[in-house]
């Protein structure tokens, strides 16, 4: 999982509510777990270029195929 900064902590909180209230909460992590459970969108973003933008699950499988090339380079 992520390394967790000391004094950080996650809460939780009812994503309904949050949606309903027109909030956005910006989500930052390499759980995969996690991002597919809380988020709706998801951006994959490598050295700061956006590489995808789209569901949690499209996210993720674009991060295996690029995490899979970069063993070979």
């Amino acid at each position: 999982g992520d390394a967790r900064p000391q004094g950080i902590e996650i809460h939780a909180f009812d994503d309904r509510e949050v949606a309903h209230e027109g909030r956005t909460v910006l989500f930052v992590s390499h759980n995969m777990a996690m991002i597919q459970s809380l988020c709706t969108r998801a951006l994959l973003l490598d050295a700061g270029t956006i590489v995808t933008d789209g569901t949690p699950a499209d996210a993720i499988r674009k991060h295996a195929v690029t995490a899979a090339g970069a063993l070979y380079r």
